[in-house]
């Protein structure tokens, strides 16, 4: 077995001779333009490998350091040994492999937060082999930064609630999200970086993804949207009965990004709610007030059909969204609010309704002689709501009994004046009639009562006026 020691010294003496080769063969070179032009391009070229601020190595193939500039010996970690002779054990394992396969080699080598790549490259015929480096370290630092965000940006793709997939210009496949592919699981081998996407849409196609037809009518039109995006949104059916909506627009870069969103359960949610609404609107349609829903701006969220008809407001007028002082303005114009200010008027009204506090009040509408009654309640979020309902009937039964009451007042009055005057005659009777004349008008049964009096008095004297003037004449006689 050769001496390792023997065998280095023999690789240094055939260095240092190829050395002598190469220069002689550059004097002979410069020989022609001159023995001063020569000694400057020796000397040049003898400094050539210290001067290069990148690491340059001659090694043997066991990683035993036959020449290392000093931007090599610099590199941290990259000699080992007291005279560092030998290179790391990475770099040398890795020349013994390429002088066996004499290819040459790339590698990347960390020195501290330094990074440098080498090219290990093994001399035909020869026992050596040269390593040329340079400083990565930037370009690596932006690689790695590079990879963490395309890390990130598949992260947050493949965590979009929507489906995306990106086409070139030709329409073949550049990226699709996680989420793509899942959704379309048996086409898998079809979502592929590269892969023509009419193909994927023809498959769709095929297996009725969008509904019955000719299968090149539909995959054209798909084709089409994907050429000429709108970055309109449109609804597609799968066979399942899931709903997507589709939204395609054209990418800065080139191509055309595809947006999927499976809207099911939202369209499901909105079916449910348009049948509660239905339900909510036929409950206030048929209930005997009228309700308003307002909010914190005084405007409409909600009214019913009953609220436009009591207080006669034209169609048109009452709208979701609409202002309530719209409303305030035209019942003022129509007199509802009495003489005086109308703008003063219907900034009371407004003033009651941002109170934020529960109010009863009621209001006559001009013209028609309806009376209102009006609930007035704040809501959680500084809306209110109104309740209106039709008191009409009751005012006027009100305003009915209060005038009977005042003819039975008067009545009573009345009859407790004649009642009196009865009283009078009868005491001025007694005086001129005789007991059995006056006992058979006051006296019995039928005649206890007043009234009864009072008609037989009437019997007996033609009216009270002749009475009177007959009771005048005998107290004047």
């Amino acid at each position: 077995m050769p001496n390792p020691a023997t065998t280095r010294e023999q690789l240094l003496r055939k260095t240092k001779a190829q050395l002598i080769d190469e220069i002689e063969t550059l004097e002979q070179r410069g020989a022609p333009i001159g023995a001063k032009a020569g000694d400057r391009d020796l000397a040049d070229l003898a400094r050539f490998p210290s001067e290069n601020p990148n690491p340059v190595l001659r090694v043997a193939p066991d990683g035993a350091v036959l020449y290392a500039n000093e931007a090599a010996i610099a590199v941290k970690g990259l000699l080992r040994g007291r005279k560092r002779s030998t290179l790391a054990n990475n770099l040398a394992g890795v020349c013994a492999e390429t002088s066996r396969i004499t290819e040459i080699r790339e590698i990347e080598f960390k020195s501290g937060d330094r990074v440098f790549a080498f090219s290990i490259a093994p001399v035909a015929g020869e026992t050596y082999i040269n390593i040329y480096g340079r400083d990565i370290s930037r370009e690596h630092a932006a690689k790695q930064e590079l990879a963490e965000k395309e890390a990130q940006f598949r992260i947050a793709l493949d965590s979009m609630p929507g489906l995306l997939v990106y086409t070139d210009e030709d329409l073949n496949i550049v990226l699709c999200n996680e989420r793509f592919r899942r959704m379309y699981q048996a086409q898998r081998e079809m979502l592929q970086p590269g892969q023509p996407y009419t193909d994927f849409l023809r498959c769709l196609a095929e297996q009725g993804y969008y509904g019955e037809g000719n299968v090149d009518a539909l995959v054209a039109d798909r084709v089409e949207s994907l050429r000429n995006p709108s970055d309109k949104t449109f609804q597609e059916t799968t066979p399942d009965g899931r709903v997507h909506r589709v939204r395609r627009r054209r990418a800065v870069a080139g191509g055309t990004v595809t947006v999927v969103t499976d809207i099911t359960e939202q369209k499901r949610a909105e079916e449910e709610l348009a049948r509660k609404e239905e339900q909510l609107r036929l409950a206030l349609d048929h209930m005997p007030g009228g309700m308003a829903l307002g909010d914190r701006d005084l405007n409409y969220v909600l009214f019913n059909a009953r609220y436009c008809e009591l207080f006669e407001i034209p169609q048109g007028l009452t709208r979701v969204g609409g202002s309530i002082r719209d409303v305030l303005r035209y019942q003022a114009d129509r007199g509802d609010f009495g003489p005086g200010d109308q703008r003063d008027h219907i900034e009371q009204v407004v003033a009651i309704y941002r109170s934020g506090e529960a109010v009863t009040l009621e209001r006559a509408i001009a013209g028609s002689g309806r009376t209102l009654r009006l609930n007035l309640a704040p809501t959680p979020e500084g809306g209110y709501v109104t309740i209106a309902t039709d008191i009409t009937e009751r005012k006027q039964a009100e305003a009915a009994l209060l005038a009977a009451k005042q003819r039975t007042e008067e009545a009573s009055k009345l009859v407790g004046e004649k009642n009196q005057m009865l009283e009078s005659l009868s005491n001025q009777l007694s005086k001129y009639l005789s007991p059995q004349v006056y006992s058979s008008i006051f006296a019995g049964e039928q005649s206890v009562e007043i009234a009864s009096k009072r008609k037989k008095l009437t019997v007996f004297f033609s009216d009270i006026a002749d009475f009177t003037e007959t009771t005048d004449s005998l107290e004047s006689e």
